[in-house]
């Protein structure tokens, strides 16, 4: 196991707590997941003190959750009809 997996594996349970309480889908959960050890794994060489990984880790987790619910109320927003709209 290289340095990134181990420290993943110490954090999983922190991580997986911390997405899963945020969102109400554990299938969304799972995907955000995803997409947290994927960017977490590109973006660990620019980690600069090992010490503070999980901190990091969490912050990762943290933008991709806000990400999943801009994307959710643009979604949202763009579904619902114009109500504004007089129809007289």
């Amino acid at each position: 196991m290289d340095d990134f997996e181990e420290m993943l594996y110490a954090e999983r349970i922190s991580l997986e707590r911390f997405v899963r309480y945020r969102l109400s889908s554990r299938e969304d959960a799972d995907d955000i997941l995803q997409e947290i050890y994927l960017a977490a794994y590109q973006k660990f060489p620019q980690l600069k003190n090992k010490l503070s990984f999980k901190s990091w880790l969490l912050t990762v987790a943290r933008y991709k959750c806000n990400d999943y619910f801009r994307k959710k109320l643009l979604s949202w927003k763009f579904s619902q009809p114009d109500l504004s709209r007089s129809t007289s």
